[in-house]
């Protein structure tokens, strides 16, 4: 009897698994584009940079792969197809980050920059940016020059006049593209690698009009003709529209967001508006339902749809192809950012599908317009437009497919159920997309709008009934002249719907801030979700205990870093009282960054006690944190800043004869390995030009380890302490140690009693400013690198190689 129910209950498993795989095979190809995208971001990811090699037999093996599994069964097609997608994302994403292989600069450059206008954009502040190309840097050799570079100009007025293809020049401070600022954070340098932007700055003098050159082949003629199309279609918008609306019109239509105010964008995005700017699924839909919509009307009044089926059938496949001419003008139009060639590929296959007579919304059409987009620039799988837009996209078109077999037998007329069903759809999009893709602005903007609901259900109804058809019907109407009726109703709609950002925006509570959350809760967030969208069976259950464990670690922060130190020598330090910043030299970004992931909702932070040339913070550690602001620290000054649990950053240190507690100096030729140890009883110095080649560094306490090394904290070490956790060492820059190096102390010498050593600039009030409690040691401060060295995009070898030349 056991026996007989032993041998059954296997048997009853594989006819359930088989039954499971009946109904869901079908869809299997759906996670083909998901595996090839994880493909994908195992290389961008990868700590070392693959070979080409590797890349190649990656790509060679995938198709090894698909060759031998056709011989074999189901089960080994499946598997065979998952493990070549996976190959194939990372040998793909390779081969392309070294075709966009450009200079990259080596260091900060001031110099004269000739170039032609390739675009034109804003900053976080409201300045105009020009991004250069066909570039002459004066200063640089060819070989040396970016093919891009971008700009920031001094005023808001600095651009007028000027248009993509034209040629200037200005005089510019520029610098390669910043990592990131701590770790997790945004990655700039990756993010230009791919846009071949080789380094970024500000303007120096005023933008001065070259004489025009024609572009280099006729694909960049074309490029440029468009472009200019797309600046004159703005400028006219911005003209015939002035103030916001005109900006919102211009940002909607051609994707350039010039000139629409801080104070919108801040709205619009606290409110849960901001899709509404980026040209995407809703835009392209409204496009093409409007033109297919029309043609059709036009064609039923002049008596062409009137006869028999055939011609009421030409009459849908004429709307249908001009749906998709109107499709490709408006993505040539808005700049084609990834949401749009999203968009475009959906509404090519759905109006594809109307000609041939299938279902025009399906998930395959989504997975093949996922293929397209991956195909054509893999790295776009790590933005976050690319998430938010497939993660809105994916789950509106499953849910869609769940419900549609009830949405089509319900066939009751009239007017009060059109809008009832509109309203019920209304809510229901917006509630969906607003799940779907609030896990991804928690996670890259760390803040979640509480109102976005509401927002929603006053915002997309006047975009898509009122803004929108009107703009369309201004575009028909202007060759004739009688486009101001149009533009004046689209003006009101954007009034309309930049007032219920503001006014949804200054309700109490309306944006929460989200603390940093570590990657595996986007991981697992992402992984539930698939599972739950992409599975048709019983089987789709399994993703709620994933979204489970993914609430879990969103509740459970990793706790915040107690000292940042950035590549412009900003410091970051977390005292008793709160993040406290000390900006440095272009320091905006950064601070932003580091309040905006502790969980702050504005930018402001207290700064570091002043102390004359040497602001100083206590951290909640123990440590505290020193950054000295008066050119060169002379071993005088650094003896008196120094003293026990002490972190000092200068922006060029000399090596003191003698410092009470030790000293451990960090330069720039000193850091091999991926973390550099302080002992308590001792001072580091941090020559700042070291972290051209370290890039940021991040301090937390860490426990005694046997196997860490250091410098003697028993002793001054003149130089260099060349360190890592388990690394050599060395006594003094280039020069390699003799002897072993000496381990951490188990029990390091105490502090002095009451206080530091005093200030060369601040006396008693820098003693009091720097006591503090010593009932224990604090711990050792370990000191990590969140550069990958190695990296296509990381300029490690490139700025360490320069640093001693700045």
């Amino acid at each position: 009897m056991n026996a007989a129910a032993e041998t059954k209950t296997p048997a009853a498993g594989a006819a359930f698994g088989a039954a499971l795989w009946a109904q869901e095979r079908r869809r299997a190809p759906l996670w083909t584009p998901v595996l090839f995208g994880l493909g994908v971001q195992s290389y961008v990811l990868a700590p070392a940079e693959p070979s080409l090699v590797a890349l190649f037999a990656a790509l060679a093996g995938a198709a090894a792969l698909l060759v031998a599994a056709r011989s074999g069964g189901e089960a080994r097609l499946a598997g065979a197809v998952a493990l070549a997608c996976l190959l194939a994302g990372f040998g793909w994403a390779g081969l392309r980050a070294h075709a966009v292989a450009a200079p990259v600069l080596f260091a900060e450059h001031e110099g004269l920059v000739e170039g032609r206008v390739e675009a034109l954009s804003q900053s976080a502040a409201g300045r105009p940016r020009i991004t250069f190309g066909d570039l002459r840097i004066w200063g640089l050799a060819p070989a040396e020059t970016p093919a891009r570079v971008r700009v920031t100009l001094l005023s808001e007025t600095a651009a007028d006049g000027v248009s993509p293809g034209d040629r200037v020049s200005v005089l510019a401070l520029l610098r390669p593209p910043g990592g990131p600022v701590e770790p997790g954070a945004f990655d700039f340098a990756r993010a230009a690698w791919f846009e071949r932007l080789g380094g970024v700055g500000v303007a120096r003098g005023r933008l001065a009009r070259l004489p025009d050159a024609p572009a280099a082949g006729q694909l960049a003629a074309l490029g440029e003709a468009l472009s200019q199309a797309r600046a004159r279609l703005g400028d006219g918008l911005r003209a015939r529209l002035p103030g916001e609306a005109g900006a919102f019109a211009a940002a909607i239509v051609t994707g350039d967001r010039a000139g629409l105010p801080v104070d919108a964008l801040e709205a619009l995005r606290d409110s849960g508006l901001a899709h509404l700017l980026a040209i995407s699924g809703l835009h392209m839909a409204i496009v093409c339902g409007l033109v297919f919509g029309g043609v059709r009307l036009a064609l039923a009044a002049s008596g062409a749809a009137a006869g028999p089926l055939a011609a009421r059938v030409a009459a849908r496949d004429v709307a249908a192809v001009a749906a998709l001419a109107a499709a490709l003008c408006y993505l040539l139009a808005s700049g084609a950012s990834v949401a749009t060639q999203r968009a475009f590929v959906m509404a090519a296959v759905a109006l594809s599908a109307v000609l041939a007579g299938r279902s025009a919304v399906t998930l395959r059409g989504l997975a093949l317009a996922a293929w397209v987009v991956l195909l054509l620039a893999p790295e776009t799988v790590l933005s976050v437009g690319f998430q938010m837009s497939f993660a809105a996209t994916v789950a509106l078109v499953a849910a869609y497919e769940a419900a549609r077999e009830r949405l089509t037998t319900r066939r009751r007329r009239g007017a009060a159920v059109v809008v009832g069903r509109y309203v019920v759809g209304l809510v229901a999009t917006s509630l969906i997309a607003g799940l779907a893709t609030a896990p991804f602005a928690a996670f890259h903007f760390n803040r979640a709008a509480t109102y976005g609901l509401l927002a929603n259900l006053g915002g997309v109804p006047l975009m898509g009934l009122l803004v929108a058809p009107s703009l369309a019907a201004a575009a028909l109407l202007a060759p004739l002249g009688w486009e101001e009726p149009a533009l004046t109703a689209a003006g009101a709609g954007i009034e309309g719907i930049l007032a219920v950002a503001r006014w949804t925006a200054s309700l109490e509570g309306a944006v929460r801030a989200v603390p940093a959350a570590p990657p595996s809760a986007l991981w697992l967030t992402t992984a539930g979700g698939l599972w739950l969208c992409l599975w048709r069976s019983r089987l789709r259950l399994a993703g709620l205990p994933v979204l489970a464990l993914a609430g879990a670690v969103w509740a459970a922060p990793a706790p915040r870093p107690p000292l940042i130190i950035a590549e412009d020598g900003s410091v970051a330090a977390m005292t008793a009282a709160g993040r406290a910043v000390q900006q440095g030299r272009g320091g905006d970004f950064a601070r932003a960054t580091w309040l905006r992931r502790d969980g702050a909702l504005g930018d402001d932070a207290p700064g570091f006690d002043e102390d004359g040339p040497a602001p100083r913070a206590a951290l909640d550690t123990g440590w505290r944190v020193v950054v000295w602001q008066g050119g060169r620290l002379s071993r005088r000054a650094l003896d008196r800043l120094c003293g026990p649990a002490t972190v000092v950053v200068a922006p060029w240190a000399a090596a003191p004869e003698s410092t009470r507690g030790g000293v451990q100096a960090l330069s720039a030729a000193s850091m091999e390995g991926v973390a550099w140890l302080v002992t308590p009883d001792a001072c580091g110095v941090i020559d700042r030009r070291a972290l051209a080649g370290t890039g940021p560094l991040v301090g937390r306490p860490v426990a005694s380890d046997p196997d860490a090394q250091s410098a003697s904290p028993s002793q001054s070490v003149v130089g260099a302490a060349r360190t890592s956790l388990k690394g050599g060492a060395a006594d003094e820059v280039g020069s390699p140690r003799t002897t072993p190096p000496a381990p951490i102390r188990q029990e390091p010498a105490r502090p002095s009693p009451t206080r530091h050593p005093p200030s060369s600039t601040g006396g008693a009030a820098a003693d009091e400013r720097s006591a503090r409690p010593t009932s224990a040691d604090p711990p050792a401060m370990a000191l990590r690198t969140i550069r990958k060295p190695g990296r296509l995009w990381s300029g490690a070898a490139r700025a360490a190689g320069s640093a001693d030349d700045q």
